[in-house]
């Protein structure tokens, strides 16, 4: 709230007044023009652009917490959000409050999985796990729950305080995006693979298909 001073005989006084114009749409950089003093800032905080913005609600159908004090879970429901700090089952899959929960939209290569760089072969599926390990660091974790799968497992969009936990993952190359089911990450996927990064370093099988028992790059 802004104050002006108004004099009126001998005496002053505060009254407030509107405080400047402040449009809330921003542009792709999260800034845009001061309407008072003409200047140009930023709200990398607020960025529309932001790769690694969460997509996790305010408005929840329903909230719990796991833990010592916890909720102990089996499933999450479709727009329920659960806390807590997972265990990592591998690049795609985490545990918590005794719920398992895939990641919505990406695929990870699998535990037994192998990739190469050049002439070197690398276990990628574990490099995956231990990239979403160090991710997450320990820290909380909030999914919102979506739907099933064949699995039992629920399918959740899961993020950190640091933001969007599969578009981490797909745009640093530890996993794709898994567009039978989701086109949410394909603009990070498109970036990994621009910049090299993770798996498209070098050649890899796609995880959907190592499943089924091919091992051609």
């Amino acid at each position: 709230m802004k104050f002006t001073i108004m004099i009126t005989g001998f005496l002053l006084f505060a009254v407030p007044t509107a405080a400047s114009a402040h449009p809330g749409r921003l542009d792709s950089s999260g800034g845009h023009k001061d309407n008072v003093s003409g200047g140009y800032h930023t709200h990398p905080e607020r960025s529309n652009n932001s790769s690694d913005n969460t997509s996790t609600p305010s408005n929840p159908k329903s909230r719990y917490k796991t833990g010592k004090s916890g909720k102990t879970v089996k499933a999450i429901a479709k727009g329920v959000l659960l806390e807590g700090r997972p265990i990592i089952l591998d690049g795609d899959t985490i545990k918590m409050g005794g719920a398992a929960i895939r990641i919505h939209g990406i695929d990870a290569p699998e535990l037994d999985q192998i990739c190469s760089v050049g002439k070197k072969s690398y276990k990628c599926g574990v490099k995956a796990l231990r990239a979403l390990e160090s991710r997450i660091n320990g820290g909380y974790v909030q999914c919102l729950g979506r739907e099933r799968d064949k699995y039992g497992r629920t399918i959740a969009t899961c993020s950190t305080k640091s933001g969007d936990i599969g578009r981490w993952m797909v745009g640093e190359g530890y996993a794709l995006a898994y567009r039978k089911y989701s086109m949410d990450y394909i603009d990070a996927e498109d970036g990994a693979r621009k910049y090299q990064r993770g798996m498209w370093a070098g050649t890899f099988t796609p995880p959907w298909d190592w499943r089924k028992g091919i091992r051609g790059n």
